[in-house]
């Protein structure tokens, strides 16, 4: 298993907004979504809880497009 750090993803996830701003949220985890499939990604983690529950929702989001 090789572990590949996306670029934009030391960038935050933006869960935190969700409270305030949900679209722009979505949008972001969403993007981050589409990034890391182009690097062929079978898995993306994160411990923040914020993070983690807009990472679903972009990944959930995405898959629907």
């Amino acid at each position: 298993m090789d572990f590949i750090e996306v670029a934009r993803m030391r960038a935050a996830f933006c869960g935190g907004l969700k409270a305030g701003v949900s679209d722009l949220a979505l949008k972001i985890a969403q993007k981050r979504v589409a990034d890391a499939k182009l690097m062929n990604a079978d898995i993306i983690t994160n411990t923040v809880p914020f993070c983690r529950r807009n990472t679903m929702d972009g990944t959930n989001a995405w898959a629907r497009r």
